[in-house]
Order: C-alpha cells, then sequence, then structure tokens
C-alpha cells in the first residue's frame, strides 16, 4: 500500500497512526482509493456504534466509505442515515421521517457554495449586501433550532469555501463582491456557533485553501452527478469530519513526547556543546524555533508536553536553563525522561508518572529507528513519520491535526502546572510508609459545584477526557445538562497545601421516584488514589437525605478502558443488584450508610 507505513491489517482496534502518511500522497484519487478499502478489510465487531446522519445540497454518499475507514481505524463502527439531496430542513420538520427514529448522535451537515443562492456576482450596495449575508446565516441558523428541538446530538456544520470566479479581476477587492461575502458568512456561521454548545464548524474553507481552490470542484463530475467537491478532496473532508467527532467523544491526544538532538534544536548538544546548536539566527537554526513555538503553543492550550532523549540530565537541561534563544523552558515541560535507557521504556514510565493511557500520546523523534522501536512497543501511540527536512515538520504535523478539540477551558491553560505540581506531591509520598498518613499531610480541600452554569464548560470537558475513571462512558454535552430539570451535574475541584488541582471529577445525577441515580460519575487520573471517591459518595447521600429518597442507583458500563472501575460501588458500599458480562446495576440503602472516613474536607467545613 502505497500511502501507508504498514500493511493494514484486518484487526479492530487499529491506532489512527495508520493513517498518518494519508497526507503524504500526492496522488490523492488515488489516496481516496486506498482510503476506502481500509473499512472493507476491518472488522468492526465489538467496536461502540456510533449513529451519523449526513446531510447536504451535494450527493453525500462518497462521504460512507472514507469516513467509516477513518472512524473504524480509531475504534467506533458507524451507522449512517443519509439524507435526500438537499432537504434538510424538510427532514427535520417531518416527525415521522426515519431520521427521527435513526436517533443520530452526530448530524452533518455539508454546504456547497455552487448551490448557494447566488443571484449576483457583485452587489449593487451595502444593504443588498448585508440582506444577502443575514438571510443566510438565518437559514443555517433556523436548521440548528430545528435539530435541537426534535433531537439531541452533535452538529457538524461546514463553512463555505471561498469563490475562484472574478468577474472584476483585482479590482474586484473594492467591490461588495461574491466573494467578501463568503467571508462575511463564514465570519457570523462561527460567530453564531460560539452561542451553540453542540455545534463545531466543519473548516472546510481552510480546507479548500490549503489543498488549492483551483482544483477543489470538478464541474464534469457536478454537472453529472452532483458529486461535490473533487473526489480528490472527499477524503480531506470526510478527515476533518473524523477528527471533529473523535474530540466530541472524548478520543483526544493529551500529551506530546518529544526528543531533543535534532529535533528542538539542531545538533547534539552532548557533542556540540550549548553554543554551537542551532537556535535561531540561521535558516537552519529558525526551523528548530518554529519547533518550539508549535509545542509551547500546544502547552498554551492544555496539552501535556514530556521530554524523551538519550542523553546526559545536566547536559540537556542546561540548555532549557540557560540558552538565549530557547522558546521553551524548563517549566513548560510535566516530565523530564533523560537518560540512555530505550525510549520505550521511559515512554511507559511517563505515561505511569502522569496517569495517562499511551494511546493518548504522541511521539516526535526525528530518528526512524527510535519511532519504530516506540510504535512496536507502546501499542497505541502515535508515532508521525516526520519528513527528513526540520523545515517540513511543522506544515507536515499541521496537516495530520492530531490535536482537534471540541472545548477549551481555563483547565487547560494550567494544565501543565496541574501535573508539575502532582509530580512533588509523588515526591512528597515517598516520604510515609501509611497511605493515611500522607493524604492527611496534604490537607486537601474540596469545593463543590452543584448545578452552577458557569462550571458546565468543565463537566462536559471532563466527560470528555476521562476515560480510565469513568463510570458507564456516556458523555454530555452542556445542552443535556441543563435541558432537564430532574438532572443535577456537580463539578468537584481540590487544592492541597501543594497547590491547586483544578476540576477533578465530575457527576449527573437523576431523580427517580425513591431513587437518586447517578447517571455517571468520571474523575481525573491526576488523583487517582487520594480516596477522592469516597467523599464524593458521601456528599451523593447527604443529596439523596436532602430529596427524601431511599435508595442511590450505580451503573457500571464496561468501555475499553474502565476496567479500574469495575467493582467501584462494590468498593463504596454498595450491592450488586443485577448484572450482566460488561454491565451491572448497584444500590445502596440510605438508612444503612454509615459515612466513609475521608482526608478530605468540604471548602465550607475548614
Amino acid at each position: 500500500m502505497k500511502y501507508f507505513k504498514k500493511e493494514i491489517k484486518a484487526t479492530v482496534h487499529q491506532p489512527a497512526i495508520v493513517v498518518r502518511q494519508y497526507f503524504r500522497s500526492c496522488d490523492r484519487m488515488q489516496s481516496y482509493n486506498e482510503i476506502c478499502k481500509i473499512a472493507e478489510e476491518m472488522d468492526s465487531k465489538g467496536l461502540p456504534i456510533i449513529r451519523i446522519a449526513i446531510f447536504g445540497n451535494s450527493a453525500s454518499k462518497l462521504f460512507e466509505p472514507a469516513l467509516k475507514s477513518f472512524l473504524l481505524i480509531n475504534g467506533f463502527s458507524p451507522k449512517f442515515y443519509f439524507g435526500n439531496f438537499n432537504s434538510t430542513i424538510q427532514e427535520f420538520l417531518n416527525r415521522d421521517s426515519k431520521l427521527i427514529t435513526f436517533k443520530p448522535q452526530i448530524v452533518v451537515i455539508n454546504n456547497n457554495l455552487l448551490l448557494l443562492n447566488r443571484k449576483n456576482f457583485i452587489f449593487a450596495n451595502k444593504r443588498e449586501f448585508n440582506t444577502f449575508v443575514k438571510q443566510e446565516t438565518k437559514k443555517i441558523i433556523s436548521l440548528w433550532n430545528s435539530i435541537n428541538e426534535r433531537i439531541t446530538c452533535s452538529i457538524i456544520q461546514s463553512n463555505f469555501e471561498v469563490d475562484t470566479w472574478r468577474e472584476f479581476g483585482n479590482y474586484e477587492n473594492k467591490l461588495f463582491s461574491f466573494k467578501e461575502a463568503i467571508i462575511r458568512l463564514n465570519l457570523e456561521i462561527s460567530s453564531v456557533a460560539r452561542t451553540y454548545k453542540n455545534v463545531f464548524i466543519n473548516d472546510v474553507d481552510f480546507l479548500s485553501s490549503y489543498f488549492g481552490r483551483k482544483n477543489w470542484t470538478d464541474y464534469r463530475i457536478w454537472h453529472y452527478s452532483k458529486s461535490y467537491p473533487s473526489l480528490d478532496f472527499t477524503a480531506h473532508i470526510a478527515k476533518n469530519i473524523c477528527d471533529i467527532i473523535l474530540a466530541v467523544k472524548g478520543k483526544t491526544k493529551k500529551c506530546v513526547v518529544f526528543d531533543l538532538d535534532n529535533f528542538v534544536w539542531g545538533g547534539i548538544v552532548a557533542e556540540d556543546g550549548i553554543e554551537k546548536i542551532a537556535i535561531g539566527g540561521t535558516a537552519f537554526g529558525e526551523a528548530f524555533t518554529r519547533i518550539q513555538q508549535y509545542l509551547k503553543n500546544l502547552k498554551q492550550r492544555g496539552i501535556i508536553l514530556a521530554v524523551c532523549s538519550k542523553n546526559s540530565f545536566e547536559n540537556a537541561i542546561k540548555v532549557f536553563r540557560e540558552h538565549p534563544d530557547m522558546i521553551l523552558r524548563e517549566n513548560d515541560i510535566s516530565f523530564f525522561a533523560i537518560n540512555w535507557q530505550d525510549k520505550a521504556t521511559n515512554i511507559k514510565k511517563i505515561a505511569k508518572e502522569l496517569n495517562i493511557e499511551i494511546d493518548s500520546m504522541v511521539f516526535f523523534d526525528d530518528d526512524p529507528v527510535e519511532r519504530e522501536l516506540v510504535e512496536s512497543c507502546c501499542w497505541g501511540i502515535c508515532v508521525p513519520d516526520l519528513p527528513e527536512d526540520p523545515v517540513e515538520y511543522i506544515t507536515f504535523l499541521q496537516e495530520l491535526n492530531l490535536f482537534e478539540s471540541a472545548s477549551f477551558t481555563e483547565e487547560d491553560v494550567r494544565r501543565t502546572e496541574y501535573y508539575k505540581v502532582n509530580t512533588l506531591r509523588n515526591e512528597h509520598k515517598s516520604k510515609f510508609k501509611d497511605l493515611g498518613e500522607f493524604l492527611d499531610s496534604l490537607t486537601m480541600v474540596c469545593n463543590i459545584h452543584y448545578n452552577e452554569d458557569f462550571y458546565a464548560p468543565r463537566a462536559v470537558q471532563l466527560f470528555q477526557r476521562c476515560n480510565q475513571f469513568n463510570l458507564t462512558g456516556e458523555r454530555f454535552s452542556e445542552t443535556e445538562l441543563k435541558d432537564n430539570n430532574l438532572k443535577m451535574f456537580t463539578v468537584f475541584d481540590l487544592n492541597d497545601k501543594f497547590g491547586d488541582s483544578g476540576s477533578i471529577s465530575a457527576m449527573v445525577l437523576q431523580q427517580k421516584n425513591d431513587a437518586l441515580v447517578i447517571l455517571n460519575w468520571v474523575m481525573s487520573c491526576r488523583v487517582f488514589s487520594r480516596d477522592i471517591e469516597k467523599f464524593v459518595i458521601n456528599w451523593v447521600i447527604k443529596q439523596a437525605i436532602r430529596l427524601k429518597k431511599k435508595f442511590v442507583i450505580g451503573k457500571y458500563n464496561k468501555t475499553q478502558k474502565n476496567e479500574i472501575v469495575r467493582d467501584l460501588y462494590g468498593k463504596l458500599g454498595f450491592s450488586r443488584k443485577s448484572s450482566t458480562k460488561n454491565n451491572s446495576v448497584w444500590v445502596l440503602n440510605v438508612s444503612n450508610f454509615k459515612p466513609l472516613k475521608v482526608h478530605v474536607c468540604e471548602s465550607n467545613e475548614k
């Protein structure tokens, strides 16, 4: 297979790295065909099902095999519903539509510039220009509202690629042109989408600009089959849609592990010395400055940075501390594994110390031998095959779009700080032989935010990101948290003498007859083994008593990663009511409950 590093095997849980060479292809038509073949070779048995409805004013069926392949590779078995050509509104207004019974979790809306209401290539005046933008924006908002009135789902809305027609040539930039109207329309779509928590933008305009607007539309195919865009680029849009779906479903990359010599600086510091390594100043050095800035930007948006390098620690750390041209500094890195051990062993150590899954990590190294070793020994880690020329690194990595996100909060900005402080806690822990004494020494205080709208985005992000301590695997959007007055969502913040850990746990409760039901409960890996779960259950029982409920019911649904909490409810005093191979229901009689001993106090109890 020309476009992949390895032959793709028909396995269930193929890591996403098998498609990383997709964007390296120059022959995109063949690349699309190769992508589509993956779906034929893979077995979807045992994968969680995701229901996707696709609409648009063009033939959408060509998206199916490519999107299916990308989702299968990433561990989802998609089921599709395709709307009739250019009939999105009608399907959602029809309450008897098969779409409603299909109950899509994701609704994809593909726009087509060719069928946009283009009556004028130049608008007569500013008023006519603004009217066009306002009307088209209103149509899209109306569609979102129609969807939200009938089903609870995430909406992936494409924007419009900017037109290549220029009837006036360059002078068109001084007129109220159709091109400018599209630019303004895209801005309006993005602006309004910020107010819809379940709407995400598929940036088709970026794709068309990046890969080439000249060839974006094949008019011959469009006139004959209403297929859009050109088949060459259909897989790019499918990959973009898949990236958004994975982010919405919480399958995101959390950590970048990277080498040092000839990746963040040119040369080998042990041989060349700190004075002669290349950073900035020259064309060669500037390439590494750009790489550092790229990593710094990732850190600032919440991606954990870790170093894995075969090197002398003293030589390497000196560069971070003393080199005047370094963009990255020591406090930007959450964990350093700088020694002479093999990198696969070090990466497993990093995963353990940060308490994150290996398949949430990305490894950057200029050496193909090291990449091969890590990929072979650390199953699931993403290892991009970097170009040989460092100047090409950023372009290549940007094309892969490894760090798609469905949210951004203050927690992301502070994530590196949280993990660095956690390292101090672990060092402090080694001084104690008794776990209880260690936990008491932390003087932990928990702030509880109960049904506070301000904390809804943080709750959503916790449900998206937490995979190990996640009792049912169910994700919640802000809309879902707020749309039912029987639901109660709670976010728990934690701090101790070492610092703030931020929002570390979230729970959604629902009243049902004489019981309080835990619909889902998640907790950050940062606070495992600190008995926070006991504190949370004590609080839940207090709520059950306040609401005059006799029972608390908890559920466990097995996912690919939550085996660690299979028997959690049993350990907290619940009795198993029923169970199957992958699911169980647990019940606790409130009147029989004795508060669990905890090492945390609530903020108002200090």
